[in-house]
């Protein structure tokens, strides 16, 4: 019966396609979390103080970029290796893993420059 391990690039080229789609739910999530209460006209991110929305970008953030910092780095040493037989999966796992951490980096830095509280009494 043949067991993981991560010492196998076959291993590590799935594992790499894996880790970095699925870190695109959570950057899909947030982009709407980020995006929904937007306005353009002043460049202001608003929302309600005592709300979950802060603590849900911060933890969707971090699950984003940590999934695609892990897929990037799973993918970036399995890829060009002679023995790999999913080359392809080593590439797409680079490929989509370091387009994720720029979306990612590129959206929580707008939420954290743009953000304005409303205070609601």
């Amino acid at each position: 019966m043949a067991q993981f391990s991560l010492r196998k690039v076959d291993n590590q080229a799935t594992t790499s396609a894996v880790l970095s789609f699925s870190s695109l739910f959570f950057v899909v999530g947030l982009a709407v979390l980020v995006l929904r209460h937007i306005d353009w006209g002043t460049l202001s991110i608003f929302y309600k103080s005592g709300t979950l929305r802060m603590p849900a970008i911060a933890a969707c953030g971090l699950l984003a970029l940590g999934l695609s910092v892990l897929g990037f780095g799973f993918g970036i040493s399995s890829a060009g290796e002679r023995r790999n037989q999913k080359n392809h999966l080593s590439w797409a796992g680079f490929f989509v893993g370091a387009v994720s951490i720029c979306v990612t980096l590129i959206l929580l830095a707008t939420f954290f420059f743009w953000k304005e509280t409303v205070i609601s009494g």
